[in-house]
């Protein structure tokens, strides 16, 4: 009897693989009504009623996809039960019937039997299995039968309103069984319709929840069948339907199963991902080595949901293993520990460069019996994974746990990209830790070398001045300008020297530089007199060889404007200009005084200050000067732009190109 199959078969194609697949079912429906029944209904009729059908199948589809969601997978369990229900009772029956009855009346006799085996196990198997055979369990095991519930809390829901839900299913249970076996129009009493709530009630709260309805639907049953009697058709189509439900349970449940399955697989590979997006965000978020180890090991240790896990790092200096990060109990005891090279599974993935999965670390000679001692716990599932950057291992990464078996490929394929990340990040950790430390002792030698340097040159100056002091007077008389001069030059290149070791030798702004080389010189000022000085700001850099030239250009200037524009008043005053035209630095010197002489404009006549400065400028700076008059003395000074005396541009290296000039 193919039709009896169809429906079931039908519903499950539909959940199965959605109302794409519907015509495929009206098509099936069409074909069994029309070549498959014994008095086929007319075409039109036929049409509708497989129309119907379909209907019903959509409707039934829809229900069990978008509102059941995940219980659906119960469908599985009953289906499994139904078809035990079907063979046990089957089985059972027949013995009965064909042992204790005549011959003659077997066949209606079978029928009634299997029909009573079926409704005592749908009956009481499930209230016998959920609620009795737990606590015979316990009572044999020595437990008590509350100790369940202790450990396992069930989660309380309202109790007025499930018991109204479940009367409700009850009495319209009920009232289904009474219509269903009533007598209908064409005779027909449609007996298998009484299961559609006891399956309704399975998949909604599964087998506790079905020992409640079962015994109403059992009664109901039963008073139907004494009130209307039992005809050949309601026998032959329970098992029948039985099976049909059966069978489509176990479709649904198999592809059910094989979507939970996939959609298991992509949920953990979605965490997987996550996981891995949020180390290596936290990875390159820090450079410091233990932040680093320690947010891969609790991201690992919280995905995999393992008893610990270290980080082993490989000491250059010894070719020892050591445990740099560890997480679990006792870690503090494990944290440090030295391992020699290919001691230990740590030790064996180092020496061959691959990872390994052990199932059963008790049992492996490689497994280091130590840890499990200090740490108290027996290890079983060991899973490592080598730590590599270009091509060399630098440690390893390992997960540890107490089960056996506990990891397989699919952890192994979460940890290597990890481990990847993570070997990165450690080995930049380490060369940022590296540079730092390079850092500090180069810091720490500069401030020793320009502690000596300012120790030097003022010893200098106090010579100077004690030479200066001790000298004859005419001597001392015609001397002095000379050692002021060499005192005001050293001076000035302590001065610079101080500003560079205050930057740490790096670029310094020409402004900053100006302003404390005139304010240095100006100190020497004789008493009485006064020089006021302006110097425009300006984002211009010169790099230290630049500064120490400058410095001594500026000094010369200066002293030339305390020699000259002082002479005959008590006050003067300067201004500095400083501009960038294209890739030429101009600085522009000038004070309010009587101005250059025609020979000094000509250079037929100069002292030994402007040809220092046309040295350092030409030689050392690589650029030009010109002396001018305009309302004062004006010197102006252009120098190509650089981090050196002979190359341009801010930061950037030599260039052996004469400065250009836009004269």
């Amino acid at each position: 009897m193919p039709w009896f199959f169809l429906p079931g078969l039908s519903l499950a194609l539909v959940i199965g693989f959605g109302l794409a697949y519907l015509p495929f079912v009206i098509l099936a429906g069409l074909l069994t009504s029309l070549l498959i029944h014994l008095s086929p209904p007319p075409p039109l009729r036929a049409l509708l009623l497989t129309l119907s059908a379909a209907v019903g199948y959509s409707l039934g589809a829809l229900l069990a996809t978008r509102v059941m969601g995940r219980q659906l997978q119960r469908i599985r369990d009953v289906a499994y039960f139904s078809l035990v229900v079907t063979i046990a009772a089957t089985v059972t029956g027949t013995a009965t019937a064909w042992l204790t009855t005549y011959p003659e009346l077997r066949p209606t006799i079978v029928l009634m039997e299997v029909l009573r085996e079926a409704f005592s196990m749908m009956s009481f198997t499930p209230l016998v299995l959920v609620h009795v055979v737990p606590r015979a369990v316990q009572l044999r095991e020595g437990k008590a039968p509350s100790s369940i519930t202790k450990e396992e809390p069930r989660e309380r829901k309202p109790h007025l309103r499930s018991l109204l839900i479940l009367l409700s299913e009850i009495g319209g249970s009920v009232i289904l069984l009474w219509i269903a076996l009533g007598p209908l129009s064409t005779n027909r009493r449609l007996y298998y319709l009484c299961f559609f709530p006891l399956i309704e009630v399975v998949l909604r709260y599964g087998l506790p929840g079905a020992t409640v309805i079962i015994p109403a639907i059992t009664l109901a049953t039963t008073f139907s069948v004494r009130v209307y009697g039992v005809k050949m058709e309601p026998l032959l189509a329970f098992p029948l339907f039985v099976f049909s439900i059966s069978l489509t349970g176990l479709l649904v449940g198999t592809l059910v199963t094989a979507q939970r399955r996939a959609e298991a697989s992509l949920q953990r590979r979605t965490r997987e991902l996550a996981l891995l997006n949020r180390a290596v965000q936290a990875l390159v978020s820090t450079l410091d080595l233990d932040q680093v180890l320690s947010i891969v090991l609790e991201e690992v240790r919280q995905v995999l949901g393992v008893v610990s896990t270290s980080v082993w790092l490989i000491d250059p200096q010894t070719g020892e293993l050591v445990c740099r990060q560890v997480t679990g109990p006792r870690s503090h005891l494990v944290q440090g520990l030295r391992l020699a090279p290919g001691e230990g599974f740590a030790g064996w993935v180092v020496s061959h460069g691959e990872s390994l999965i052990v199932a059963n670390a008790q049992a492996d000679p490689r497994h280091f019996q130590d840890v499990d001692q200090w740490i108290g716990l027996e290890l079983q599932s060991v899973i490592t994974v080598p730590l590599e950057v270009r091509g060399e291992v630098i440690g390893v990464l390992q997960a540890v746990d107490q089960d056996a078996g506990r990891f397989g490929p699919v952890d192994l394929a979460l940890l290597e990209p990890l481990a990847a990340t993570a070997a990165v990040a450690i080995e930049t950790a380490r060369l940022y830790e590296q540079a730092r430390e390079d850092a500090d002792t180069r810091a720490l030698l500069l401030r020793e070398v320009n502690h000596r340097v300012k120790n030097i040159l003022s010893t200098i100056v106090g010579l100077l001045y004690a030479e200066l002091r001790y000298a004859d007077k005419e001597i001392r008389n015609a001397c002095r300008p000379l050692l002021s001069g060499l005192v005001a030059r050293v001076q000035g290149l302590s001065t610079v020297h101080s500003l560079l070791s205050t930057s740490e030798w790096r670029p310094l702004l020409l402004s900053d530089l100006t302003t404390h080389v005139i304010r240095s010189t100006l100190n020497a000022l004789p008493r009485g007199k006064n020089v006021s000085f302006k110097v425009t700001a300006s984002p211009i850099r010169v790099a230290p060889e630049q500064a120490h030239h400058l410095a001594l250009v500026l000094n010369e200037l200066v002293t030339n404007v305390v020699k000259h524009a002082l002479r005959g008043r008590s006050t003067a005053s300067i201004t500095v200009e400083i501009e960038r035209a294209k890739e030429t630095v101009i600085l522009r010197f000038r004070d309010d005084g009587p101005g250059y002489p025609e020979a000094v404009l000509r250079l037929d006549r100069h002292g030994v200050g402007f040809d220092l400065i046309r040295n350092l400028v030409q030689r050392n700076l690589r650029g030009e000067w010109v002396l001018y008059n305009e309302k004062g003395a004006v010197a102006e000074i252009r120098f190509k732009e650089g981090t050196n005396g002979t190359r341009g541009g801010i930061g950037g290296e030599a260039t052996g190109e004469n400065p250009r000039t836009d004269r």
